[in-house]
């Protein structure tokens, strides 16, 4: 963030704390300039992808981002309304290699919001369906309601950091059978619970 490229008088505001809608919401309410632009603490970018995302003049432009859990599909969504969520789920072969492409839905991390369509929607501008965290979701559905479009980025892209642990499965063993590997597999420490890792037999 330190090294980002941004016009000037651009405001970099901290947000700490839990309760990501309330603080988001305080951000909308007190702010003064032309747009939003968000980004999370567990995100890598190139300097530049502000000013990318910028200079597409658009109401709402996600840059291409993955999820941090395998098999890290892209957090963007297409724009037929099947399943359960309403939502098709974009996967990277569907996307176009390079340029914009309209959306229906995708995670805020790097969403860069004009100040008008934020005028325009419900308040509290972000809040969840109650179900779970699904504020992203909720946020793209109030502004297609309120006649918007949001866009991706293909070009512009965004890391999620992770923090893995990688724990050798040998060939033989299910997982390693069924992924016609044997090497290992990599599970986020978050899940990782060694009670449900039985010891190899000497």
């Amino acid at each position: 963030m330190l090294r980002l490229v941004r016009p000037p008088n651009t405001r970099v505001i901290w947000i700490k704390g839990m309760d990501v809608t309330a603080s988001f919401n305080k951000i909308v309410e007190a702010m003064e300039g032309d747009w939003l632009w968000i980004m999370g603490d567990d995100h890598v970018f190139d300097p530049t992808i502000l000013v990318q995302l910028l200079s597409h003049e658009l109401d709402v432009v996600v840059p291409l981002c993955l999820k941090k859990q395998a098999p890290f599909e892209p957090v963007v969504y297409g724009s037929q309304a099947v399943g359960e969520d309403g939502l098709t789920r974009y996967f990277g072969a569907d996307l176009p290699q390079r340029g914009l492409v309209e959306i229906h839905a995708a995670g805020s991390a790097g969403m860069l919001i004009r100040r008008h369509v934020l005028d325009a929607l419900e308040r509290p501008v972000f809040e969840t369906s109650g179900v779970q965290q699904d504020e992203d979701l909720v946020l793209c559905r109030k502004i297609r309601e309120a006649g918007f479009t949001l866009h991706c980025d293909v070009d512009a892209r965004l890391g999620h950091i992770g923090i893995f642990g990688v724990y050798p499965m040998w060939q033989g063993e299910w997982f390693g059978t069924a992924l016609d590997v044997g090497g290992g597999q990599i599970t986020p420490l978050w899940r990782y619970d060694p009670s449900e890792i039985e010891p190899k037999p000497a």
